[in-house]
């Protein structure tokens, strides 16, 4: 989404993506969205690259209801969501401590 698109459609996606990662926000280290490189963006850091991967699934499944899409399977919904201008990916793995979660001792 560019800086003309309209900000509503983003703050709308937004929240519906923040409520698909806060399933996961035991693992979360940081989230959230903004603005930069030109784009609207949304993102959201894991300290599990297992939970990265099944918060994304659950976004892209999210998004192509969004977009009248059935889901297509990883790569192809990947594919499907770049043609109407939507990235998504993992950009790193850094298993960095999380503040949110309970110290079990």
């Amino acid at each position: 989404m560019t800086a003309d698109d309209d900000a509503s459609l983003f703050k709308d996606r937004s929240q519906r993506m923040d409520q698909c990662a806060d399933k996961y926000k035991d693992f979360m280290t940081d989230g959230g969205s903004g603005f930069g490189f030109g784009q609207r963006d949304m993102d959201w850091t894991f300290n599990s690259d297992a939970i990265a991967h099944e918060c994304m699934q659950a976004m892209m499944i999210e998004l192509s209801r969004e977009l009248n899409f059935t889901y297509l399977g990883f790569d192809d919904t990947l594919e499907a969501l770049d043609e109407k201008e939507i990235q998504i990916y993992i950009t790193e793995y850094n298993p960095l401590y999380n503040p949110r979660r309970r110290n079990p001792n």
